[in-house]
């Protein structure tokens, strides 16, 4: 009850865009923007307050729990995550609040979340997903090398190792649960990991 009354007290993003730290959030101990940031986070929302107040509200409002900002922090996390086109080379993870790109500072700030648990579940997300989207990549190969690649295999290799890795299996039922109420929101998942992996989408 005290984060969520922190968090979403009057004057909290009224603070994150007007100071260079928050006592609220970590005492001061470091700045809301990070010292490197070239995107002036808080320049996108000094004329836009009730937008980042109703953020917050969406993540520590009388409706939010846990449960519920681990599957936002899910989603800003695929928003954001870019593989690297080369080789060896390095992913790059990008922080957007309300389609504005902010630091990583600016971000943990506004929305409530403490840097170690963004990291822990950042990392062990990304670990399971980099995994299945080799797994789509080498079955995706595999049918383009067969010259046997219809849609509905294409979108079962791909529901499969999503199911994996995302879904929650029911202890009593043989069924997998997947973090998604529409199918609308799995077709542009679906899509946007095709596109990702460099494949066209069936």
């Amino acid at each position: 009850m005290k984060l969520r009354a922190r968090y979403t007290s009057q004057n909290y993003a009224a603070k994150l865009v007007g100071c260079d730290s928050l006592d609220e959030y970590d005492n001061g101990s470091a700045p809301t923007c990070c010292k490197s940031c070239c995107f002036d986070c808080k320049s996108h929302f000094f004329g836009d307050l009730n937008s980042l107040k109703e953020e917050l509200k969406v993540w520590w409002g009388p409706d939010s729990s846990q449960a519920k900002r681990l599957g936002l922090l899910h989603d800003d996390i695929l928003k954001g995550f870019q593989f690297s086109s080369e080789p060896n080379g390095k992913d790059l993870q990008r922080w957007f609040i309300l389609g504005k790109e902010v630091c990583k500072n600016f971000y943990l700030r506004a929305r409530g979340m403490q840097k170690s648990t963004v990291n822990t579940y950042c990392k062990d997300f990304l670990a399971g997903r980099v995994t299945y989207l080799g797994a789509v990549a080498r079955d995706k190969k595999h049918d383009n090398a067969q010259e046997r690649s219809p849609k509905r295999h294409s979108i079962t290799v791909w529901l499969q190792a999503f199911a994996k890795v995302v879904g929650d299996k029911l202890p009593e039922e043989a069924v997998t649960v997947l973090p998604f109420r529409r199918l609308q929101a799995l077709h542009k998942k679906y899509f946007d990991d095709m596109n990702m992996l460099g494949f066209e989408p069936a």
